[in-house]
């Protein structure tokens, strides 16, 4: 009789548990916020909300919250109780706060394009999830009514109270395509497919497909080139879909059987010509899977994306093979944040161009070795590129030679980790940092700053057109002071000396890494 009550207890124990589970539902998620709710620090950030839809209180402590099917508990909800009919507001910023007094967010970010959110139970039971959906900058998608199971896009977001039946929209999902973006040696037919019998509209030249200004779809396509084509849905009566993008380059029989063991990068700037200043729209395609070890060109399932694209350097641009800055951009011209060859993931990037180094590997070596010693240096990956023009077949005439992928320096979590400052930052603590500056030439139109000893550096963040004049000052007067320290008489002091402003240890190894690796622009450029 015993035994028999035990598993009684147990067996409503876990109908009660299953109950509070299935309760708790993601409610509504912007995936690319511009203008909607600032968060505490004055940034706009992505977020997500829950929604408990039962009578009873569920405690969050030990859920899983991710953007990744394959990585449920990528982070923990902290021990939070979530009231009947109570919503929770999470940013998905990539800040990892979990005081569940203060606001809360996540340690990665989402995606406006394709990409998953998922909830995840203690016990690895999924609770929840929105599957991979295009979501337009300041609209969000969500339940309507709160908790129910039809889902609508918002015109109007409602971050921590319930959705607006007012402001929901019949708004058509993008067009698919038969073939994903890929290399390829043989022309083939695009189909176009919608939902609602709606009207899509098509472009090969990278620009958003309109009525009136674009290719209407008939019927199936023949891809016999080189470039991007983009598709939109439009219907009366629902908002228009946004655009779905894929990218092809066809290879001429001459790089049909290129392989290598490094991943293969394919730049196509189509009719616009990179330069540099203002960067130009292109697209890239990464091939980043290997195939008995080697990295092949043809009928790769590559990652592709748009990007904006322009020559970076001073010198080196009188080069033959120049080094390229570029940021990924998704459909709703937003920023697109992916790991590429297994980096953290970011929008931001830098293809450097070894082109003076014979070795190719002086850089590589030296961002490495400041690794070692225990500081911050960008991470590298070497890659074969093929730049490309126009709309044709991309042949050994492109090959462009042996680049390094390189995360660009700016504040991240996972690149310089140090406070992001904002605009209303002006006052102590928080005019304090963090900082990034450089002693380097400056970009065209910067003017930098002077310290009082003469010397001259640059803004890296804030940039030059976003500092405050309180923090240009501040920033300004710490150099300054410095310096006055390091030339001072009681230079030694740790109290009033150089040591007071620096962290004398990554000083001294950035002497020597300088020294050791000959550093032809060292303590006076880049």
């Amino acid at each position: 009789m015993y035994y028999r009550f035990i598993g009684l207890a147990s067996l409503i124990f876990l109908c009660f548990t299953t109950i509070t589970e299935a309760q708790v539902v993601i409610n509504e998620v912007q995936a690319s916020n511009s203008e909607t709710l600032a968060d505490e620090d004055g940034d706009f950030e992505d977020w997500i909300e829950l929604y408990n839809t039962g009578d009873v209180p569920v405690n969050l402590g030990g859920y899983g919250l991710s953007d990744d099917y394959s990585r449920p508990y990528r982070w923990i909800i902290p021990d939070i109780e979530l009231q009947p009919e109570g919503f929770l507001l999470i940013w998905a910023s990539g800040k990892d706060r979990t005081n569940p007094n203060q606001e809360l967010h996540t340690n990665f970010r989402i995606s406006s394009g394709n990409e998953e959110i998922v909830l995840t139970h203690p016990s690895g039971a999924r609770i929840d999830d929105f599957p991979p959906i295009l979501i337009p900058t300041d609209i969000s998608y969500g339940r309507s009514p709160d908790g129910s199971d039809n889902m609508f896009f918002f015109t109007k977001p409602t971050p921590g109270t319930a959705n607006s039946q007012q402001q929901k929209e019949l708004m058509l999902l993008p067009p698919e395509f038969s073939v994903s973006g890929k290399t390829y040696d043989s022309a083939f037919q695009l189909e176009l497919t919608t939902e609602h019998d709606a009207t899509i509209y098509f472009t090969t030249n990278g620009t958003i497909p309109e009525p009136g200004s674009s290719s209407r779809y008939v019927g199936p396509v023949t891809v016999n080139g080189s470039f991007i084509i983009r598709a939109r849905a439009f219907k009366e009566g629902y908002q228009p879909s946004t655009t779905n993008s894929e990218i092809f380059n066809r290879l001429s029989p001459d790089v049909a059987s290129f392989s290598s063991d490094m991943p293969l990068v394919i730049i196509n700037q189509y009719d616009i010509e990179i330069e540099p200043g203002d960067r130009t729209p292109a697209s890239l395609t990464l091939i980043e899977d290997e195939n008995g070890g080697r990295y092949e060109l043809l009928d790769a399932q590559p990652f592709s994306s748009r990007m904006d694209i322009n020559k970076r350097g001073s010198s080196s641009l009188s080069f033959p093979k120049n080094m390229f800055g570029f940021h990924l951009r998704d459909e709703t011209e937003g920023n697109r944040n992916e790991s590429l060859l297994g980096l953290p993931s970011e929008h931001n990037w830098i293809l450097y161009a070894p082109y003076t180094d014979m070795t190719l590997m002086r850089n590589v070596v030296a961002y490495q070795l400041s690794e070692d010693m225990g500081w911050y240096a960008p991470r590298t990956r070497y890659v074969e590129l093929f730049l490309h023009s126009g709309n044709g077949l991309v042949s050994m005439s492109n090959y462009h030679g042996v680049y390094v992928l390189v995360e660009r320096i700016k504040w991240d979590n996972n690149r310089v980790d140090i406070t992001k400052i904002e605009p209303e930052d002006n006052q102590e603590p928080d005019i304090t940092g963090g900082y990034i500056i450089k002693k380097d030439r400056l970009n065209e139109g910067e003017s930098g700053f002077t310290t009082n000893r003469g010397t001259n550096l640059g803004h890296v963040r804030p940039n030059e057109s976003d500092i405050t004049p309180q923090q240009q000052q501040w920033i300004r007067n710490y150099m300054s002071d410095f310096e006055t320290a390091l030339y001072g008489n009681n230079f030694r002091d740790p109290e009033t000396g150089y040591e007071k402003y620096i962290n004398d240890n990554s000083f001294i190894d950035h002497f020597l890494h300088t020294e050791l690796l000959k550093e032809i622009d060292g303590y006076r450029l880049s």
